[in-house]
């Protein structure tokens, strides 16, 4: 399974994006595995629309309905971790579709998320996944993690120079915890 975000929606959607092409391979490369929140499915559905226009929008929706890709709505469960996060990452402006997709990770045991925004899930630390282990190796979910179990969240990774630095143009990002 594998969380997209709004940004990779909307580059794979506008061939005029500098992103477009790396966009739309993840999205033909990974199609029977891609999930977004159903806040991420409405921002990106607004912004192709003012973007692109109706005809884009048409087709992005067409594609949502088509069962081609599975949306996730947020359940009762889910609304107290977004809230929480926006408030433990309040520096960030961390806003709502970022929010429920660490959220929903969290929920469904999910720690990959494609995205442009390194800003913000470059430094967001879920709950549900281990530290980065050696050698880059991706972090595995705790089989045993449930919200009702669930620690205190970690506290945000610093941000820094190492944050700036020019990162791939479209990352398949592993949701993880940074090591001291």
């Amino acid at each position: 399974m594998l969380l997209v975000d709004t940004n990779v929606w909307l580059a794979a959607a506008d061939r005029r994006s500098d992103r477009h092409s790396d966009c739309a391979q993840v999205v033909r490369a990974h199609r029977s595995e891609l999930v977004s929140t159903v806040p991420v499915i409405a921002e990106s559905s607004w912004l192709i629309l003012d973007r692109l226009g109706a005809g884009a929008q048409a087709d992005f929706l067409r594609m949502v309905t088509s069962g081609r890709r599975r949306v996730v709505d947020l359940t009762g469960a889910d609304w107290s971790p977004c809230l929480e996060l926006v408030e433990v990452y309040a520096d960030l402006l961390l806003d709502l579709m970022d929010a429920s997709i660490v959220a929903v990770a969290e929920r469904l045991g999910v720690g990959t998320v494609a995205t442009l925004n390194h800003r913000d899930f470059a430094v967001i630390r879920p709950r549900h996944l281990d530290g980065l282990p050696p050698h880059g190796r991706s972090a595995r979910a705790r089989s045993s993690w449930s919200p009702e179990s669930a620690p205190p969240r970690p506290a945000p990774r610093r941000r820094g120079p190492t944050n700036s630095v020019d990162l791939p143009v479209v990352t398949i990002q592993r949701l993880q915890v940074a090591t001291s």
